[in-house]
């Protein structure tokens, strides 16, 4: 990916752009323009535009306006960012792990063992050296 960011939808907005086959076809695309609130690869402005097809037929990704996003995007030929459903692009209330590892801030999972009956030597001896090795 090219950019990955946090933020939220401004506008949403139906553009055709060059079909890019050296003929004057021209594709329906959605621009949504996002208000960048935090920048985690290759955003340096605070407001983006990002391209996605129309519908979720064609795998465009469903924006809407006034919700917040954690955003990848690829850059098109022209420069443009561009995401669809394929990518991992998702409401930022759903990616709080997910921001936790961008940011190097996910917690380290402890394995805890209880002994709750008793256990035979072998899965004994076999566990603590699982645990060892972890």
């Amino acid at each position: 990916m090219d950019a990955v960011f946090t933020g939220g939808v401004l506008m949403l907005k139906r553009i055709l752009i060059p079909a890019g086959n050296g003929e004057r076809e021209r594709v329906p695309m959605i621009a949504a323009t996002l208000s960048v609130n935090k920048s985690l690869k290759g955003i340096l402005h605070r407001k983006v535009v990002v391209l996605t097809e129309i519908d979720s037929a064609e795998c465009g990704y469903p924006f809407v306006k006034g919700r917040s996003y954690l955003v990848y995007a690829a850059k098109l030929e022209k420069g443009a960012l561009y995401t669809g459903l394929c990518y991992r692009t998702q409401p930022l209330e759903s990616a709080t792990n997910e921001l936790l590892e961008l940011e190097g801030r996910l917690p380290i999972l402890k394995l805890v063992v209880v002994w709750t009956a008793r256990v035979n030597e072998s899965l004994y001896y076999g566990c603590r050296r699982l645990l060892r090795e972890y």
